[in-house]
């Protein structure tokens, strides 16, 4: 069985402040919603080992999870995806320009508005995500040569679906927190991903829990186009080249910053997939071990052998904390 690429990584995050913050939601949660209180309150005194009280449980905290919008994030940046896939064809029809897929009737256009209206992502909030996207495309030169594709990563076991593949039109130039330059240059394919989270960095520049996105896009680097219908591997179409091994691109668009005004440009990250392959080894390693026996039991008919045990090690010991030796 294979894994998800987007998870390829995460055993090695700290996930400490993302716990605490969803404790804080499901706290936040339960007090707002009536339904979950008394979900809760009905199963307090059930068996808490079994399955049936786990799952019921699980309920109220997912009840409460939506109520307190603590999924709001998660959900308005895969309607983001939505806008710029494919170009954000979709997107530009919705707001009235014409897109490139002609399939695209009025009815999926209406229906794409108001998915958005849902989250609180409104028109005018729908075309400054997409018009965020097609910006920083044109301002790169960035030739996007294939979207939301599904792949598979053998050497990993890892599969899932790329955002994008790009082919460089210009040189970039990025500056890295210890003051490393790194070009990259006009005619360069390199994969390219989208993330629509908050950006955050700490004192030294460095991005804030985004350290298993190496790992994902390491997996996607080497992954092979996957068709569903045949279940086969594919290849890339060899007149795009060979996608660039060390480095990859994100598109950060900040939809958070978008809806409240204060940010209306996306902007492109450099990622090592080279450090994203050496995590996936330390997550391997870390799975193998677990693997691992470390533990003998003994027993209950098998008490002599423990005393035993203890006593020729005591016994072996002894002489080597004999201080006349010394």
């Amino acid at each position: 069985m294979y894994g998800r690429a987007s998870s390829g990584g995460k055993q090695l995050d700290d996930t400490r402040a993302l716990e605490q913050w969803q404790n804080r939601m499901v706290a936040l949660g339960v007090a707002m919603s009536v339904e979950a209180q008394d979900m809760i309150y009905a199963i307090r005194d059930g068996d808490k080992d079994s399955r049936e009280w786990k799952d019921e449980m699980d309920e109220a905290i997912e009840l409460a999870l939506k109520v307190s919008k603590a999924k709001i994030a998660a959900e308005r940046g895969t309607y983001a995806h939505l806008l710029v896939e494919e170009d954000g064809p979709n997107a530009m029809l919705a707001i009235g320009t014409k897109g490139t897929r002609q399939w695209v009737n009025e009815d999926e256009v209406k229906e794409i508005v108001a998915g958005g209206i849902l989250l609180d992502v409104h028109p005018n909030s729908q075309r400054v995500i997409v018009q965020a996207w097609r910006d920083l495309i044109e301002a790169f030169e960035l030739e996007v040569l294939t979207q939301e594709h599904r792949v598979v990563c053998d050497e990993w076991r890892l599969a899932g679906t790329l955002d994008g593949i790009a082919r460089l039109g210009r040189d970039i130039s990025f500056r890295l927190p210890s003051g490393e330059i790194v070009d990259l240059f006009a005619g360069e394919v390199v994969l390219l991903d989208t993330k629509t989270g908050r950006f955050r960095r700490d004192p030294k520049g460095f991005p804030l829990y985004w350290s298993a996105y190496a790992s994902q896009l390491h997996a996607y680097v080497n992954a092979l186009p996957y068709n569903v219908t045949t279940g086969l591997r594919e290849a890339w179409p060899a007149e795009w080249g060979v996608m660039n091994q060390k480095w990859a691109l994100i598109v950060h668009i900040p939809v958070a910053e978008i809806l409240a005004g204060t940010q209306t440009t996306a902007e492109l990250v450099l990622v090592d997939v080279e450090i994203g392959g050496i995590d996936l080894g330390l997550v391997a390693q870390i799975k193998e071990n677990r693997k691992l026996t470390r533990f003998g039991v003994l027993g209950p008919n098998e008490p002599a052998v423990v005393i035993e045990g203890i006593a020729k090690l005591k016994q072996a010991e002894k002489p080597l904390m004999d201080q006349s030796d010394w």
